[in-house]
């Protein structure tokens, strides 16, 4: 795994740390990349913690020798452009306060709202490969 693009609670973090942190003093090993998913839209069936618990995350992740690249997020489920800007504005803010660079947001739907709020990775599997049946 390079990337743990969905880590959203504390229990997370202390798994991943304990299976993926091996001391090795022959071969370093590279630290373990995660990006902290983030409900930025309150909506109950989306994952992600709360935007007010990412600096709790980060910390911890920090203190274990997790590397936080970035934040992740899924924009709102109604195609309001207002909302789901919000929303990605809401994560890239976050990240800018927490010197992260790494924005994972938007899919084929609004990509271009993402990627004008900052994102830098899209999901588009559905303009590549047709809507899931």
């Amino acid at each position: 795994m390079d990337i743990w693009q969905s880590v959203d609670r504390l229990s997370l973090i202390d798994e991943i740390a304990k299976r993926c942190l091996v001391t090795n003093p022959v071969k370093p090993v590279k630290p373990v990349q995660i990006m902290l998913q983030v409900n930025s839209t309150n909506e109950p069936d989306k994952g992600g913690c709360e935007p007010s618990d990412v600096e709790t995350l980060y910390a911890k992740a920090q203190s274990l020798g997790l590397d936080v690249i970035g934040l992740m997020t899924v924009g709102p489920t109604q195609s309001d452009t207002t909302a789901t800007r919000n929303a990605f504005r809401l994560i890239s803010k976050i990240a800018n306060e927490l010197s992260l660079k790494e924005l994972s947001m938007g899919m084929t739907a609004d990509l271009e709202i993402a990627v004008e709020e900052g994102s830098t990775a899209v999901r588009i599997g559905s303009g590549l490969f047709g809507a899931r049946t």
